[in-house]
Formats: C-alpha cells, sequence, structure tokens
C-alpha cells in the first residue's frame, strides 16, 4: 500500500488558462505560469515545477469566474499522484495578489 504524505506549497503565478470542462465534476482547472513557489512551514515541499514552468491547480468549479484569466493569483496546494496536477486547499479563495 502506498502511503500518502501530507504536503503543502503555495504557488504564486499567472493564470493563463482555465478549463472547465472534461474534469472531475464539481472543479476546474486553472493553468498557471509559475513565478514563484514557495514552502508552507513544517511540511514537505513535493511540486516540483520551477519558476517559468506551467502547472494545472484543480480548484472548486464554483470559485472560478473569467476575471481570473490573466490575473495573478497566490495559491496553497498540495501535490497528488500526477505530479503535473496539483489541488487547491480547501479554504481557497480566488482573490488576485
Amino acid at each position: 500500500m502506498v502511503s500518502i504524505v501530507e504536503n503543502w506549497a503555495v504557488i504564486i503565478g499567472t493564470v493563463i488558462g482555465i478549463v472547465q470542462a472534461g474534469v472531475a465534476p464539481g472543479t476546474a482547472r486553472l493553468e498557471v505560469r509559475i513565478e514563484r513557489i514557495e514552502p508552507v512551514e513544517s511540511y514537505p515541499m513535493l511540486v516540483t515545477q520551477k519558476p517559468g514552468d506551467r502547472i494545472s491547480i484543480s480548484v472548486p468549479n464554483g470559485k472560478v469566474g473569467e476575471g481570473l484569466l490573466n490575473a495573478p493569483i497566490e495559491v496553497r496546494v498540495r501535490r497528488g499522484r500526477d505530479p503535473d496536477l496539483v489541488f487547491a486547499a480547501p479554504d481557497w479563495n480566488p482573490a488576485p495578489r
């Protein structure tokens, strides 16, 4: 059995795309160009992308609006099995930074 490691990081970047179709029910994906990644104290950081890379962030569908496109954002995320997809913290709100 594979053990799950609680992990968090903060992604700071710009939303370059929003995908709402073809993803898990109730979710959308933000495509973000990373400017910076910051660790969250006392948690391992398993995000492997670097500044300049793109990353997909799974977020609740109800929190996504067109105003996010091309907006700078900051979001706390955790990585699951797929290194190219991370999940926003449940308390995330899409207020641009």
